[in-house]
């Protein structure tokens, strides 16, 4: 399923990442993102057309869990 990754900061810092989860296990959703994409560790971001707001607890290479 594709996914519209957006970081939740100021107005001005706002972003958007294309990515495709991967995988869901309860609460935890992982996502790859697209060449170029960056987000970080502790970095709250929307998921999907719904915003559904969610934490960063990993980054390894393209893949946000």
């Amino acid at each position: 399923m594709a996914v519209d990754v957006m970081t939740a900061g100021a107005a001005a810092t706002e972003g958007t990442a294309k990515g495709v989860i991967r995988r869901v296990a309860g609460p935890l959703v992982e996502v790859e993102l697209e060449d170029g994409a960056a987000v970080a560790v502790s970095e709250l971001v929307m998921l999907g057309p719904t915003r559904v707001p969610s934490e960063v607890v990993a980054v390894h290479e393209r893949l946000l869990t």
